[in-house]
């Protein structure tokens, strides 16, 4: 909730904490706020200004996932400040994320062929970017990928929230040429702020446990119900010293024939609570 009693997230300091990680944050929603979940210091506090002068503050869990729906100006450009903050009263530095509120929600879309709505969703990932981006992994093309990397004691993942909420029932998984991502289970969420995916949280349910990735897997399921799919990698990849996994391509594709439920507004109570 806004506390008008905070000082400004500018005037507190220089950073001595990890900033946050975030979630996938869509760049464009017709929704009028927006959940920005992400991760933090255990049992801290997330501070988040918005250029409205607008002040949110989210507590974290002790798993360090916190989530809070943010006010979106209507038909206008927002952007939002955050920094954590441990619960010595330590602060990060700052990082921003920004949101364009556009249009009114659509109709419920139809029945249809099979697509892949990962494709003009949001990715995220909690590792650091060696080459590439995100966006590389949603845009068809085998021939980009995001290389990224983490310390071996890490829990790593991508995840993309997804364009659409629907019943699927197949996802593609397709590594760089050079780079075979082996073993790592396959997660979805129907929650619309599930938090960081793992296989103990159980806002998140394994689909597939893949053991001998061939850098070009195809893998089908029982069909759910999903807003997002994620990848938790479950060895170092390529790496030796430090972690090192190459994405080129997500695909995650609807059941055919079958209506998706109708719209409606995400929010952190639909996930971390």
């Amino acid at each position: 909730m806004p506390d008008a009693g905070e000082p400004s997230i500018d005037a507190m300091g220089t950073g001595t904490v990890e900033p946050p990680t975030l979630g996938p944050i869509p760049q464009t929603t017709y929704w009028s706020s927006v959940p920005i979940q992400g991760h933090g210091p255990s049992s801290g506090t997330i501070l988040i200004q918005s250029d409205t002068g607008t002040t949110l503050t989210a507590p974290t869990q002790p798993s360090g996932d916190f989530c809070v729906d943010a006010p979106l100006r209507r038909s206008a450009l927002t952007t939002f400040t955050l920094r954590a903050q441990d619960a010595a009263g330590n602060l990060s530095d700052p990082i921003q994320a920004h949101v364009h509120q556009s249009g009114t929600p659509p109709p419920p879309p139809q029945a249809g062929p099979s697509v892949n709505i990962a494709q003009g969703g949001t990715p995220a990932t909690n590792m650091y970017t060696s080459s590439g981006t995100t966006d590389q992994m949603l845009d068809n093309d085998l021939s980009t990928w995001l290389a990224a990397w983490d310390w071996p004691w890490s829990n790593t993942w991508v995840w993309v929230q997804l364009a659409q909420r629907q019943s699927v029932f197949a996802a593609r998984v397709y590594s760089s040429p050079d780079c075979t991502n082996v073993a790592y289970a396959l997660l979805l969420s129907d929650r619309d702020a599930p938090g960081d995916p793992s296989e103990s949280n159980t806002n998140w349910f394994r689909v597939a446990d893949v053991t001998e990735g061939s850098g070009a897997d195809e893998l089908t399921f029982q069909p759910a119900t999903a807003r997002h799919m994620a990848v938790f990698f479950k060895d170092k990849g390529c790496g030796t010293i430090r972690q090192f996994h190459s994405i080129a391509e997500l695909q995650t594709w609807t059941q055919p024939d079958q209506p998706p439920p109708a719209p409606t507004a995400p929010t952190c109570a639909g996930g971390v609570q």
